[in-house]
């Protein structure tokens, strides 16, 4: 797989975090000739990677691949458009882009290829942010991209906070909780690395402090602050997480809670989505180590 192909999904994930770009994003993404334009634009280059003659592999590949770029659209059109409040029906569609990509669905290549196995990931994540935009025209996505020097110490402190519960939480939970799922394939640490970035905290951390985090923070604003946010998007990232681990469930939606906290902690004193992702990614490569 051609990683190179995954640039423009990538560009428009980071985009959706910088403020003039994510108003160009919101302006395109409630037109129908808009949503269609940023989702070719994503998902063309990857279909012309799958495209390429390269024998029955590469047509297996691409019949998978065909409903997964098609699907998304149709969704996108059904979805999108208007300045009125979303509807069920919207968010149940919204949700629909997001869960066969949580579920490693659809398989675009071996496992043990670290592109294919980013692709569903980040191509989701960007067909998620403008199905979001579209459904929510007057709203921001929700997330910054900002550097501060207190970034790197907020990171810190959740990698620390997370650590302080995980030793007895492991000891006592019923045996460990795995690696995330795609890192024990790449085993080298800078392959592991790239996949617990851009395969992990990146897109858990658009979604769930990003998207889910956000939104309620916006709409169940009262006296009690940004706490029931907090709350709710830690239990929601939790449910998440033990509904994927192959085992000890219980531990790991209790250490997963616990750190859903802390990181929707670090997006409030920070700003920024950064730190999170960055305290994310470092657990996860501390759960590889023996």
């Amino acid at each position: 797989m051609n990683t190179a192909a995954l640039l423009p999904a990538l560009a428009l994930i980071i985009g959706a975090g910088i403020p003039r770009v994510a108003d160009l994003l919101r302006a395109w993404a409630i037109r129908r000739s808009g949503r269609f334009a940023l989702a070719a634009a994503v998902v063309l280059p990857v279909a012309g990677v799958f495209a390429a003659p390269a024998g029955g592999a590469a047509a297996t590949q691409a019949l998978w691949f065909l409903p997964y770029m098609l699907v998304p659209l149709a969704l996108l059109d059904r979805a999108g458009g208007g300045d009125a409040p979303p509807k069920a029906s919207e968010w149940v569609a919204l949700a629909a882009i997001w869960i066969p990509v949580a579920l490693g669905w659809p398989p675009l290549g071996p496992a043990d290829d670290l592109g294919s196995a980013l692709t569903p990931r980040l191509l989701g994540l960007a067909f998620l942010l403008v199905a979001f935009v579209a459904i929510n025209p007057r709203a921001e996505p929700g997330f910054e991209w900002r550097l501060r020097a207190g970034g790197a110490a907020a990171a810190l402190i959740v990698t620390g906070a997370v650590l302080i519960l995980a030793v007895p939480v492991i000891r006592f939970g019923g045996g460990g909780i795995a690696a995330p799922e795609g890192v024990a394939e790449h085993t080298d640490w800078l392959g592991s690395a790239v996949w617990s970035v851009f395969g992990c905290a990146l897109p858990k951390e658009v979604v769930h402090r990003g998207l889910i985090f956000g939104f309620l923070q916006r709409a169940r604003a009262s006296r009690h602050g940004p706490y029931p946010a907090m709350l709710i998007s830690a239990v929601l990232f939790a449910a998440s997480e033990a509904a994927a681990a192959p085992g000890g469930r219980g531990a790991t939606f209790v250490l997963a809670a616990w750190a859903g906290l802390w990181l929707a902690w670090s997006c409030l004193r920070t700003g920024s989505l950064c730190p999170a992702i960055a305290a994310h990614a470092a657990l996860d490569l501390l759960r590889q180590v023996p």
